[in-house]
This record gives C-alpha cells, sequence and structure tokens, in this order.
C-alpha cells in the first residue's frame, strides 16, 4: 500500500513537471526591434525604419505610427506593403517623408497593441548649396589682322633720298605739249634738236659744195 502511493506520487510529480515545461514555451511571447534606433536627416528627405519580429508566425502584422514630433500622424508605405512578416523574413519596413519641419519624431512600432518598441528621428534644415560665383569675363586684346593682299608697313621709315627726282616715262606725256610738271614736252624737245640737226647737216652741206 504504501508503495503504491509513493509510485503514485511520483507520477504526478512528473506530469505536473512537463506541464510546467509546456506552459513556459508556450508563454514566450512574440519580440519585436526597430532599427535604427536614432537618425538624422534634412527636411523633406525621406526615412526608413526596418522592424524585426521574433517568436511569432508568418502574416503577424506590424503597426507603425509616428506618436509624436512634427511629423505626428504621418502616414507611409510599408514593405511587404501589407506591414506583415512572411514565412522567409521577419523584417518589415517603414518609410515616410519628414516634411513637417525640424524637431525630433517619435516613431513606433507594434505588433497588435503589444508588444511595441520605438526609435527617434531627427529632422534638421536642409542646407542650401552656395551658388556658383560669376566668373570674370576674359578681357580680350585688340589684335590687328593685315588683309589679305595689303602690305604691311615696316615699323622702321627709311631715309628719303635726296637729290633730283628721276622721272619715269609714266611721268612724260604720250604725244606734246607739256609735261606733268609743268615745263616743256621732251618729245617737243626732241623734235627741235632733230630739226636743228637736220639744218645744221644741210648747212654744212652747202657750204662744201661752194667750196
Amino acid at each position: 500500500m504504501k508503495g503504491g502511493m509513493l509510485a503514485l506520487l511520483s507520477l504526478t510529480l512528473v506530469v505536473v513537471g512537463f506541464s510546467t515545461a509546456g506552459d513556459g514555451l508556450a508563454q514566450a511571447g512574440p519580440t519585436i526591434t526597430l532599427a535604427p534606433a536614432t537618425a538624422t536627416n534634412a527636411v523633406g528627405s525621406d526615412h526608413t525604419v526596418t522592424a524585426t519580429v521574433g517568436n511569432s508566425l508568418a502574416g503577424t502584422p506590424v503597426t507603425f505610427t509616428i506618436t509624436a514630433g512634427p511629423n505626428m500622424g504621418a502616414t507611409g508605405v510599408c514593405n511587404p506593403i501589407n506591414c506583415s512578416i512572411t514565412a522567409s523574413s521577419n523584417d518589415v519596413t517603414f518609410t515616410y517623408t519628414g516634411s513637417g519641419g525640424t524637431g525630433d519624431d517619435t516613431i513606433q512600432a507594434c505588433i497588435f497593441e503589444n508588444p511595441c518598441t520605438t526609435a527617434t528621428k531627427t529632422w534638421v534644415a536642409a542646407t542650401e548649396s552656395p551658388a556658383p560665383s560669376p566668373s570674370s569675363a576674359a578681357t580680350a586684346s585688340p589684335t590687328t589682322t593685315a588683309a589679305a593682299g595689303s602690305v604691311t608697313p615696316s615699323p622702321t621709315a627709311s631715309a628719303a633720298a635726296t637729290g633730283s627726282p628721276t622721272r619715269t616715262a609714266a611721268g612724260l606725256p604720250i604725244t606734246g605739249g607739256k609735261s606733268d610738271d609743268g615745263g616743256t614736252s621732251w618729245t617737243a624737245l626732241l623734235a627741235f634738236v632733230a630739226g636743228a640737226g637736220l639744218i645744221g647737216a644741210g648747212t654744212f652741206a652747202l657750204a662744201r659744195r661752194r667750196s
């Protein structure tokens, strides 16, 4: 009798022990983390956070909410689009645009209503790029170009020749009259000399006959 009671008590303890262990596994709930925990971006840009879920089944949804800050209540886009984990990935991303101005946003991610986790996003004023300074206009130096076929004068003037000017054929008139310098025509002068020679020759011949 006493031995049977001991055996029954031992069996009960074993069953209770297994039940307690099983309950412990069943009570291990899902976990969630959010990254990056902090970040800083310029106003007007996009920001993305990634929620990683543990100890949960595929299809578990993640809820993202901006609970405080200049963009409080803003909505964004999830990936996957239904904001739920899948059989191949426990990550869900959330992207939104910081268009509410400068300040700190508090981003909250939850599995159902609990557990939840948060991250902080700091928005700063966008830095304007300085306007490029105008470049100095090139100053063109005046350049003198000789026209085609023109004669470029020598930089050193030659001394003028002294003495009587030399007459060229172009300076003589073609037929009688006066020359271009107002003097007697060379043609008339030559005719006079020739006539005088003929007269002299005739006089000389006549003198010889008389003698």
